[in-house]
């Protein structure tokens, strides 16, 4: 992009060498492609002060060729340089007067602009800007100062009150966490509404003069709507969006979708320290089936699905929630069933990770991807974790490797959660058959002791699966139905984070207490030696790389380490570790 927009300003200057006079079409592409290109870089996590320096060349140059501006290219220039807070701080005091009086200046001539013309980009990029700036007041003020307009204004003037305004209305609102005003937005001017839940309007509202509506909206107004129930927790009216959207003839996007099964902004603080230790929020499994089933009547209506133009709507983190949602609610059928679905729909628009599929998968964004990634594959393998299905890993693991996607620290995380219930089921199992064999379940030195205590095939492959992440010196694992040897030998383990650290002192305990358990089989002591000489050890390393490192424990790291404590029986160093829990509230 940097190439392109450096051909775009050599062109711009041989055109000025030329005698040739320039105006808004030649400069607003160019900025255009500059807060293109700030984008890109801030997404990056890279400074985007190259974009803002040449926002400031090319501003300058407009203003020496007296090129008339627009409210677009005030726009671009205002997001580049003026609210660009991502960039780097400036040090230079002379930089910094620049762009704040390139900031005044444009933000001074936008405005003005509002009183000379009536043109709907102008209240489009005031209220684009505002949501930048999170500033709720001017929004509503601006908002009101165009629904008078519109009302005061004849039937022969340009209307002001466009899909373009109300959907930068509706993010604007959306960007200050106003998801009730925007869906009240919605309701007011969009034409067509799906049937809500709510009680019939109030008498102050049925005698408040009405608002002025929209004969038609465009996609952008339905993706605000959605995104705003979504995270307002009114998931069951993001269905209903869609299928007035396939009733409207309007091609649904993924994007829609993308927000639909966005999580509920649940921002209110609350003294209640339980919260903390609950569930993550998941969308119902049903609301999730009506999501779904919107999706697929989108794919079955030929109109959209067989236009030159289609893209992808069943895409990869779409896939990926979806299938999270039947993880959580153990719905097997229901995440093999999107999970298909997402095969066939990379097979139908040529998409794959071979090598004849290159082209076409780098012609699309990473966000309209439908070839199954990493993130997709965990998603299944969360699921199947579950539900304690190792053969199912063992086919979907291999089949991943397969295609040369390398699983992440995510994707070994869900495989030591299904690796920890089988081995759980199988140590249970293991006891309950010794207790059996043995008449009244009494202590003794027979057959099948040493078997009681010994760790499981899948305790041996998670601790091997530790080692090589953690990095601590091990053999990689030998080839068998999960793992490639020659994978874990040639690869580079996955950075360590707080949630799988947190995982593994989790196992520990509970691998402690299921030892102890058995205290009434063998002799106490020598369950005790075991738990502190293998699973004690292994936990207080997890510990101290956690401490050497830069990660920040948070409290459900302390609440595992605490419940370690416990299961070894040290309730004192339980209680200071429970106390330091509390100093950090």
């Amino acid at each position: 992009m940097r190439d392109m927009i450096g051909q775009m300003i050599e062109a711009r200057m041989a055109m000025s060498r030329l005698g040739i006079r320039l105006n808004a079409h030649v400069f607003g592409p160019i900025f255009a492609a500059l807060h293109r290109m700030r984008k890109s870089l801030v997404s990056k996590q890279r400074d985007p002060w190259p974009a803002a320096a040449l926002a400031l060349d090319e501003f300058a140059a407009m203003r020496a060729n007296n090129a008339a501006v627009n409210a677009v290219i005030l726009t671009n220039v205002l997001l580049t340089i003026g609210l660009g807070r991502e960039c780097a701080d400036v040090s230079d005091p002379r930089v910094a007067q620049k762009l704040a009086q390139t900031n005044e200046e444009t933000s001074k001539e936008l405005e003005g602009l509002v009183s000379k013309a009536r043109d709907p980009n102008v209240y489009a990029a005031l209220l684009n800007i505002n949501a930048k700036t999170r500033s709720y007041s001017d929004i509503r003020a601006l908002w009101q100062t165009l629904v008078l307009e519109t009302r005061l204004s004849s039937q022969d003037a340009p209307p002001v009150l466009t899909s373009r305004t109300l959907a930068a209305y509706m993010n604007a609102l959306i960007s200050c966490r106003a998801y009730e005003d925007a869906i009240t937005a919605f309701y007011d001017h969009a034409p067509t509404q799906p049937q809500s839940f709510s009680d019939k309007p109030s008498l102050h509202m049925r005698s408040a003069p009405a608002p002025p509506r929209l004969k038609a909206v465009d996609l952008s107004v339905y993706e605000a709507a959605a995104h705003a129930f979504a995270r307002a927790g009114r998931h069951r009216m993001c269905p209903r969006l869609i299928q007035t959207l396939i009733n409207n003839r309007i091609r649904p996007s993924a994007l829609i979708i993308r927000y639909s099964l966005l999580s509920p902004d649940n921002t209110v603080p609350t003294k209640n320290r339980s919260v903390r230790y609950t569930r993550p929020w998941t969308l119902p499994l049903s609301i999730a089936r009506d999501i779904w089933n919107s999706v697929i009547a989108v794919r079955q209506n030929a109109w959209i699905y067989e236009r030159k133009d289609s893209q992808p709507v069943i895409v990869n983190d779409i896939a990926a929630q979806l299938i999270r949602v039947a993880a959580y609610a153990r719905n097997v059928e229901f995440g093999e069933e999107v999970f298909d679905a997402l095969a066939r729909e990379a097979e139908h628009y040529g998409i794959g990770y071979g090598e004849e599929n290159t082209h076409r998968r780098d012609a699309l964004p990473d966000y309209m991807q439908c070839a199954p990634n990493v993130r997709t594959y965990t998603s299944m393998i969360t699921l199947y974790a579950n539900n304690a299905d190792l053969s199912s890993i063992s086919r979907l693991w291999a089949k991943m490797l397969q295609e040369g996607i390398e699983p992440n620290l995510h994707t070994y995380t869900s495989l030591i959660v299904c690796l920890h219930k089988v081995s759980l089921r199988k140590r249970w199992k293991r006891s309950r058959e010794y207790i059996e064999d043995n008449e009244f379940g009494q202590a003794r030195s027979g057959d099948g002791l040493e078997d009681l205590l010994a760790p499981t095939s899948q305790d041996k492959m998670l601790a091997k699966i530790e080692d090589w992440v953690v990095n601590w010196p091990s053999k990689a694992p030998a080839a068998d139905e999960l793992f490639d040897a020659e994978h874990l030998e040639n690869g580079t383990p996955p950075d360590i984070d707080i949630p799988f650290s947190t995982l593994l002192l989790r196992y520990h305990a509970t691998y402690i207490r299921d030892l102890k358990s058995n205290g009434h089989l063998v002799d106490k002591a020598h369950v005790d030696k075991i738990a502190n000489e293998y699973n004690m050890v292994r936990a207080l390393r997890i510990c101290q790389l956690v401490e050497n490192s830069s990660l920040k424990p948070d409290q459900r790291f302390y609440a595992a380490v605490a419940d370690l404590f416990d299961a070894c029986g040290d309730t004192t160093s339980a209680e200071l570790v429970r106390q330091h829990m509390e100093s950090l509230d």
